[in-house]
């Protein structure tokens, strides 16, 4: 009744974007190729006829979901070879005004392979730079192996994408696929020097400190044909030179990470580096370098919050507010930090929001609400080999029970890193080179130490961290 009431126009309109779960103005002349929709819109919208506006989105709208269903039915029976051109174009329309996962849902059901694909390649290289490897994951996850292993520009961002999504034995999986030469490199992505650079990924992101890189550390930027791949590098080796305590060259490698990523608008990374960068001038005591850089940084991200790079810079204003004892700041901060940090986020990043609002609840007098937190994160350590975030976490649950007074948590701590045999060696002379691990261990011992009233020892291990 409602179709025979209506003009040609207005019929043709229905039938056209009931694909659509919202409709524009723009969309529709785009998928309709005309300059008549926002006329016809408002005629819609004049006579009710089951439309409504969208919320939050103006110049929007949404049929009723009743409605919806019998008009894409009766479209599936008038004009059934319609609905994969339409569908290509609304795939179009979404993609150019960056609406990529809506761009894909429709591409995926335009009845052509070819065009999906070749859309989800250019998603996935947006989605690496942004840092949304869930999304690379959710896409490219379901395809058929045989599609996925012969598709070169698939596989590599798929793999890189589960590598930061900590699924490490199936990217180990589909790297051993790529090193086997089974799949041939094609397109922007296609370069042998991708699966050393993959490999050394895997190994930053499972083993934390026990990674290590060749004896001349350059061969994997020289080894990197492509510039993109050299920009990630760079960030890699700024990351293994800060656990090194090497902090100037870190800082050096960090720079020119932070601006060849920059150019390349690889948000996530640009701000990874940042990140490094702000970790560095912290571990040198240029606290004030610190401090500015993390505003910046939180400031530059603001109006996307949520994004990865949004959560790096929030991560790193919130532990300068802790540092400079602005406790609520810090706390609503890494409060609203905690439900976005992900499998897809970096480690440091997952590790430092957990720990800095554990230390936070438990300063303020709420350990029975920070001691849970260290539970969860060990669970997400549990991953990958992450001998360093584990000892961080050891630091702050001794830190706890020294001020508690439960010397029972400590003697538990102390044995079971194994320390309460091997500390007096460990401790006892000046250690060839520093490593993280050495000193958060090196803390937990010390208060172990005090907390059983051995002070001349305590000081012969803190001297020994000293020198």
């Amino acid at each position: 009744m409602v179709l025979r009431d209506l003009s040609d126009r207005c019929r043709q309109f229905l039938l056209a974007t009931a694909l659509l779960d919202g409709l524009s103005a723009p969309l529709c002349d785009f998928i309709l190729e005309s300059r008549e929709s926002r006329a016809v819109l408002d005629e819609l919208v004049a006579r009710g006829l089951f439309i409504q506006p969208m919320a939050g989105r103006d110049g929007w709208y949404r049929y009723h979901p009743l409605f919806q269903d019998f008009l894409r039915d009766r479209l599936a029976q008038v004009s059934p070879e319609s609905i994969p051109v339409l569908r290509r174009r609304a795939a179009q329309w979404f993609f150019g005004n960056g609406e990529l996962n809506t761009a894909l849902v429709h591409a995926s059901r335009c009845q052509d392979d070819d065009f999906f694909h070749g859309m989800l390649r250019e998603c996935c290289t947006h989605w690496i730079k942004s840092g949304d490897f869930n999304l690379v994951v959710t896409w490219v996850e379901p395809l058929p192996e045989e599609t996925l292993l012969g598709d070169w520009q698939l596989l590599v961002p798929f793999t890189g994408a589960l590598i930061f999504s900590r699924r490490f034995h199936q990217a180990g999986y589909y790297l051993e696929a790529l090193k086997s030469n089974q799949v041939s490199p094609t397109g922007m992505l296609g370069d042998y020097s991708m699966v050393p650079f993959l490999e050394t990924l895997l190994q930053v992101f499972q083993h934390d400190s026990a990674f290590q890189l060749e004896a001349d550390q350059e061969l994997l930027v020289r080894s990197a044909n492509h510039h993109d791949i050299r920009a990630f590098a760079l960030a890699m080796l700024a990351y293994h030179r800060l656990l090194h305590g090497d902090l100037d060259e870190a800082v050096a490698y960090a720079a020119q990470a932070k601006a060849v990523l920059g150019q390349l608008c690889y948000d996530y990374l640009e701000s990874y580096a940042d990140l490094i960068l702000i970790l560095c001038n912290r571990a040198s005591a240029r606290m004030l370098e610190a401090t500015q850089q993390s505003y910046e940084m939180h400031r530059r991200h603001t109006q996307r919050e949520g994004s990865q790079a949004w959560i790096n810079g929030s991560i790193a204003l919130a532990v300068v507010e802790y540092e400079q004892n602005n406790l609520d700041q810090a706390r609503r901060l890494a409060e609203r930090l905690i439900p976005l940090v992900s499998s897809a986020c970096a480690t440091e990043v997952v590790a430092n929001t957990y720990l800095t609002l554990a230390r936070i609840l438990n300063v303020t007098g709420q350990p029975v609400r920070g001691l849970p937190l260290l539970d969860d994160l060990e669970r997400v350590l549990k991953l990958g080999v992450y001998e360093r975030f584990l000892s961080q976490t050891a630091f702050e649950r001794a830190r706890h029970a020294f001020v508690s007074g439960d010397r029972p948590e400590l003697d538990r701590l102390v044995k079971a890193a194994g320390l309460d045999k091997r500390w007096r060696k460990q401790y006892a002379a000046d250690h060839s080179r520093y490593s993280e691990i050495w000193e958060r261990h090196g803390l937990v011992v010390a208060l172990w130490l005090r907390a059983h009233d051995r002070f001349s020892e305590a000081e012969s291990v803190l001297r020994c961290m000293k020198r």
